[in-house]
């Protein structure tokens, strides 16, 4: 089965808020003397340590730097940074798959499972299932998926001939991008949220904003 983990817990709804430093020996709780350049090195240390643990996926730094997917609707955007990089567009490749094979997927945005290869996950399997139709082997089909985390995998025949298929199959055209179905899970959550949910949350809000700077332009 495809791994559900690594992208659920990238989901999980918590606040960025990490903890207080804590101060050493010498520092001006215990009397006027600065902390040392040691202790604020050990102490900066730690709070890089604590924000990397408990800042979402999509706030660390090397994702921000990496290439933005190319989505025509900024909801995808929004339920990418919950739910990672890419998984809109991974999510509407298992859709495409599915729609190919007719093996139902759990449109989760996972596409292989690390490891093992002997081992290979749902969507995997299913794709190999069009192996003989997509005309490209099971390695082939393996190192095409193991491009989910950038926009390589777009560039892959893998990507292409399984949307063609799809498209051939339900006979119109398949969306490039599909909200993942992750339930978000945290100690603070008790209700049924998704990262549908949590995508379309900000987007009202970025609508609200949008609504309010043209008001503000209509007014001067």
């Amino acid at each position: 089965m495809s791994s559900l983990s690594s992208r659920a817990a990238n989901a999980a709804a918590r606040p960025f808020t990490p903890s207080i430093l804590e101060t050493s020996a010498g520092s001006a709780e215990h009397g006027p003397a600065a902390p040392s350049s040691a202790a604020v090195a050990s102490q900066a240390s730690a709070w890089r340590d604590e924000m990397q643990a408990r800042a979402p996926w999509a706030m660390k730094p090397a994702a921000i730097i990496r290439p933005m997917p190319r989505y025509e609707q900024m909801l995808s955007r929004f339920a990418d940074f919950n739910a990672g990089h890419f998984a809109c567009r991974n999510a509407a490749f298992q859709n495409a798959a599915s729609l190919a094979s007719g093996i139902p997927l759990e449109l989760d945005g996972n596409l292989v499972v690390r490891g093992d290869p002997a081992q290979p996950g749902s969507t995997e399997l299913a794709v190999r299932t069009l192996g003989p139709r997509l005309g490209l082997s099971d390695g082939a089909i393996r190192s095409a998926l193991e491009q989910d985390d950038g926009p390589e995998l777009e560039k892959t025949r893998t990507y292409a001939r399984v949307f063609e298929l799809a498209e051939q199959r339900d006979r119109r055209p398949v969306p490039r991008a599909v909200v993942p179905r992750i339930r978000l899970q945290g100690p603070k959550i008790s209700r049924a949220l998704t990262t549908e949910w949590f995508a379309r949350r900000v987007e009202d809000r970025y609508r609200s904003c949008l609504s309010k700077v043209e008001r503000g332009r209509s007014a001067s």
